[in-house]
């Protein structure tokens, strides 16, 4: 799961498509899912990643759920899904 923005990234660097991104045609899925998972409450980000079997979080900005584990944290964050 990642913002717009770091979305673009993402399959160039990983091969590995974003669950969602909005206004473009390198994700796919519900365009709608990054900003309601980013406005959610933990529990409902916990029910998000579950649905959409998400593995790892990148965000602009930090995250303080429990089930994320921090990874990196320079300027942008990627979050570790604890399963």
């Amino acid at each position: 799961m990642a913002d717009n923005l770091i979305s673009i990234g993402v399959y160039p660097i990983s091969k590995n498509h974003v669950v969602a991104m909005q206004g473009s045609n390198l994700g796919y899925g519900n365009f709608n899912l990054p900003a309601i998972f980013f406005k959610s409450s933990c529990d409902d980000k916990l029910k998000i990643i579950n649905q959409n079997k998400i593995d790892f979080v990148l965000s602009r900005f930090k995250v303080n759920c429990e089930f994320l584990n921090e990874v990196y944290n320079k300027e942008d964050y990627v979050y570790k899904v604890k399963k």
